[in-house]
């Protein structure tokens, strides 16, 4: 039973990898389209906050050198807290933007997966319209994953402190019982992560409710 799961597992990441050289054209694109979106995103972002941040680092240097009190003093204060201000919208500007390009990233290779593995004939351009006009599931389905993730972090963590601190003795450090309970605890997020990766690869190639991506993972 064990060889057959083992063989059956080797058989889909053989098959998966195939996939990639079906369609290499399609493939490559799309890996272009990728690195080109992030690295344009990560740019704009690095060259946008530069001139915040030398600017902020001037007003510092400039504040240890004036009275405080002074009108000096409150201006530069004033100054230093609209460019941390600035700073915090455009890094809250460029998270979203960087969320968006990863459910695109997510998006589109899963559906060029699914066209390349059933031999479909499908354009570039045709595949970036049907990534547009599905793009509403999988922000939707990533949300509520993310929401998941969080919940599941903050249980953990409110699981494993006061465990941790109540169990304590003087052999053992309370470091050490959050080490060991965490090992368990982390696996268990991995093998919730896999379902909901998966909820992810169905909002993408079925037009379902989202919270059925989800619950449909029980069959499984």
């Amino acid at each position: 039973m064990e060889s057959n799961s083992l063989s059956s597992f080797v058989g889909i990441l053989r098959e998966s990898l195939l996939i990639f050289l079906k369609n290499k054209r399609l493939m490559v694109s799309i890996a272009l389209l990728i690195l080109l979106l992030q690295s344009f995103l990560v740019l704009c972002n690095f060259f946008s906050i530069m001139p915040l941040t030398q600017d902020f680092l001037m007003k510092q240097t400039e504040l240890l050198f004036a009275s405080p009190g002074s009108s000096q003093y409150t201006d530069i204060v004033a100054s230093m807290t609209s460019y941390f201000r600035k700073f915090a919208g455009l890094e809250w500007f460029f998270i979203l933007a960087l969320f968006m390009a990863s459910v695109f990233s997510s998006a589109i290779t899963i559906l060029a997966s699914a066209v390349t593995y059933a031999e479909a004939n499908l354009s570039f351009r045709d595949l970036l319209s049907r990534v547009f006009k599905s793009c509403k599931r999988p922000i939707t389905t990533w949300f509520y994953i993310s929401l998941f993730n969080l919940g599941y972090i903050f249980l953990e963590l409110s699981f494993i402190l006061p465990f941790s601190v109540n169990f304590s003795s003087p052999l053992f450090r309370p470091t050490t019982f959050a080490y060991v309970l965490l090992i368990p605890v982390s696996a268990f997020q991995m093998y919730l992560s896999v379902f909901w990766k998966m909820s992810l690869v169905i909002s993408v190639l079925e037009e379902k409710v989202v919270l059925k991506h989800l619950g449909r993972l029980r069959r499984y």
